[in-house]
């Protein structure tokens, strides 16, 4: 099952928390026009001179039997473009 991560602007190990499985069918649920970007492989890190406090960034990482032919194309971690950590909906519904 994918995993979610809410990530800070900053450097590791201290700018992810924990992952949460997640079903891509809720995220599309949630937001039918859905945006994602691959963005490699590995975690990525943003803005690693500027630390934020709250989580800025959702990352979706996904395995390769768990891509699909909407956004999720590619194996690895995907920034989600659409969604932003502090979206009252969006907290409420995945944390």
């Amino acid at each position: 099952m994918p995993k979610m991560f809410l990530v800070k602007d900053g450097p590791p190990p201290n700018n992810v928390g924990p992952a949460k499985q997640i079903k891509l069918s809720e995220l599309y649920e949630y937001n039918p026009d859905l945006e994602a970007k691959w963005l490699g492989t590995e975690l990525p890190v943003f803005k690693r001179e500027s630390p934020s406090m709250y989580p800025q960034h959702i990352v979706i990482q996904v395995e390769a039997s768990e891509v699909d032919d909407r956004q999720f194309r590619k194996e690895g971690f995907h920034l989600l473009i659409s969604l932003s950590p502090q979206e009252p909906g969006f907290r409420r519904r995945f944390h």
